[in-house]
């Protein structure tokens, strides 16, 4: 049995997995392929009935034995790739559909293929007739047939369209390529390609439409083809994928047309998507995780957005971002635009007023920052900050530091670096795939402000489908910081988006007079979660039951595995376009100091979380 490689695929997975029985005739293949459609097993087999051009014999069923063509019909699924494998076997044509595999895997069910091996086909020769324009040999190198290699049908073709690509992104427009193939010996084929190879063709002058808005210059910048130089049909792809990313055209087109033998104008059109978006958010949010004796208070809150594109036609955004509730205000404004004098780096300017009130104390913070990014790679991302801010520590539930009576008012000056990977299949509603960052900040006394640390921010996520329809997610985070911490910049934990066993910021360290979380140095937390389908019907509803482990540590060197707590519980998760609405019940399972703790007064009631956003 042989199962396909796949880059999320382990070993022992229970997903649905391609069964090969291979081997000559009358060795006993349909004998073990009864034996295993009579186990029970989950997920079941299925038999992929396989294509035969071959007369049926007496008591063959057509459909169940085998789906008996026409060699016409056959010949027609083979050269549109709808077989996965073609043999000839005593002058007849046998053939796996891809379609059958297809639908069996789908259901969640183990395909089963029965292979008769015929003799090897083998490649004796290859031959690019008529190339003068390259040399064979770095076309050869790039098609699927090699020589010595197996001979498939289905790769001549493809090597057809690699051979005509070759030819397109190195500026040669109308060549047409023929396939042959002849007798080489016994099972041996000789491939000829015959080729009429076309004009090169230079791009005389681009032309640009539609942008009424958007300063030539912005759109010249993306383009990867220049006057005078070859039509290459990939860069005019990519210059295509490159307009489109700016975010500012809701359709982009790259016309080639012909002016005379060898010539042709790159015609750019653009269509301007809408410049101004504005947003009006109301909702209620519940920090507090509440034993479910208790009433759950909700709090409203309101979110107002506007966004200008493609201000002063140069590809920049201005928003502004405004947060209202009873214990959160927040206003920010940000400027964003795609290149810095022309540097592949992306810049923006923010900067913000925010209030907020923590279970420990409140904090008014004004500030601006700088940040760089660059893209390494489509998923790697470098972002680089540099950033000011003051601000005011008041209402203080816990005895006052040193440090937080010295800093009660104080400005930071911090550079950051963060480096982000982004391997998932959809940033807000993810079902495979994985997410890591990292961020490091260093805040030191420079332009006449006080504070003086660092902090580094390690996070993990990974998302895999374990059947069809259920889900593993996993999310790892880990913090670190030393030096003179302030409250409002300690790490805390605990609430719907951290640790599920306890209320928010209650995590970690507590005074033991007022009982109000004091925040830590160092954080550590894992959650996982496995989520599945509810209701046959109702995709977009899913239950989940749920893992976290994790605390807050008040320094580095107090860290210890034996002082985690853990939690666990189960929720249901409505999926919307903006991430999923959380119903969690949650239990703390593990609490270090439970043996001190009488138990008459140990909280056995489940915390209770609504909450929209993804956690994971």
């Amino acid at each position: 049995m042989n199962r396909p490689a796949r880059e999320d695929s382990f070993v022992g997975d229970p997903q649905p997995m391609l069964v090969v029985i291979s081997g000559p005739s009358g060795v006993g293949k349909d004998t073990i392929i009864a034996a295993l459609q009579r186990r029970s097993h989950e997920p079941p087999y299925h038999y992929v009935v396989t294509c035969t051009t071959r007369a049926r014999r007496p008591g063959e069923i057509d459909g169940v034995s085998y789906n008996f063509l026409a060699t016409e019909q056959f010949q027609a699924l083979r050269d549109a790739g709808e077989l996965l494998e073609a043999n000839e076997v005593h002058g007849h044509w046998y053939g796996t559909p891809r379609a059958g595999v297809r639908q069996a895997l789908a259901k969640g069910q183990h395909a089963i293929l029965k292979i008769d091996e015929g003799p090897r086909q083998t490649v004796a020769s290859m031959t690019l007739a008529g190339m003068h324009l390259f040399p064979p040999e770095a076309v050869l190198a790039e098609i699927v047939s090699v020589r010595d290699g197996p001979y498939f049908p289905p790769n001549v073709q493809r090597d057809v369209g690699i051979i005509e690509s070759y030819y397109l992104n190195h500026g040669i427009r109308g060549t047409r390529i023929t396939p042959r193939v002849g007798s080489a010996g016994e099972n041996l084929f000789a491939l000829t390609y015959e080729i009429e190879e076309g004009t090169p063709v230079a791009i005389r002058s681009i032309l640009v439409a539609g942008n009424r808005l958007t300063r030539l210059g912005v759109i010249n910048r993306e383009l990867q083809v220049k006057k005078g130089g070859p039509a290459d049909f990939s860069l005019i792809q990519d210059s295509k994928r490159r307009l489109e990313r700016l975010g500012i055209f809701s359709e982009v087109r790259m016309d080639e047309i012909q002016t005379e033998p060898g010539q042709e104008n790159l015609v750019v059109s653009v269509q301007e998507g809408e410049a101004n978006y504005a947003g009006l958010g109301l909702g209620f949010e519940s920090r507090d995780a509440v034993p479910s004796s208790e009433q759950v208070q909700f709090r409203p809150r309101a979110t107002g957005e506007y966004i200008r594109s493609n201000v002063l036609g140069m590809a920049a955004q201005l928003s502004l971002v405004g947060q209202y509730s009873d214990i959160e205000r927040r206003a920010i404004v940000s400027w964003n635009q795609p290149y810095l004098f022309g540097a592949a780096l992306r810049p923006s300017l923010l900067g913000w007023i925010e209030k907020e009130d923590r279970t420990s104390f409140t904090f008014d913070r004004r500030g601006a920052s700088f940040n760089l990014s660059r893209p390494l790679l489509p998923y790697l991302v470098l972002i680089g900050t540099l950033s000011w801010s003051r601000t005011d520590l008041s209402n203080l539930q816990i005895p006052e530091s040193d440090i937080d009576r010295r800093l009660q008012h104080y400005s930071t000056t911090m550079t950051s670096i963060s480096v982000a990977i982004d391997r998932r299949d959809d940033s807000f509603n993810p079902e495979k795939g994985y997410f890591a960052s990292v961020v490091s900040e260093l805040a030191k006394p420079l332009f006449g402000t006080e504070s003086d640390y660092w902090k580094t921010f390690f996070k993990f996520q990974y998302f895999k489908p374990v059947v069809p329809q259920v889900g593993f997610s996993l999310l790892a985070r880990v913090g670190l910081a030393q030096g003179q911490i302030s409250v409002p910049e300690r790490f805390f934990a605990g609430g719907s988006n951290s640790f599920r066993g306890r209320s928010f910021d209650y995590l970690g360290p507590k005074d033991s007079t007022t009982g109000k979380p004091e925040g830590g140095r160092a954080l550590f937390l894992v959650n996982t979660e496995v989520r599945f389908p509810v209701l046959p019907g109702f995709k977009d509803l899913a239950g989940g039951v749920f893992f976290d482990v994790g605390n807050v540590f008040r320094y580095i060197s107090d860290f210890r595995v034996g002082d985690l707590e853990a939690a666990c519980g189960l929720g249901l998760r409505y999926r919307t376009p903006l991430g999923p609405v959380r119903l969690e019940l949650a239990w703390n399972i593990h609490t270090p100091l439970a043996d001190l703790v009488p138990p008459q007064t140990r909280k056995k009631t489940p915390y209770i979380f609504i909450t929209i956003g993804n956690m994971f």
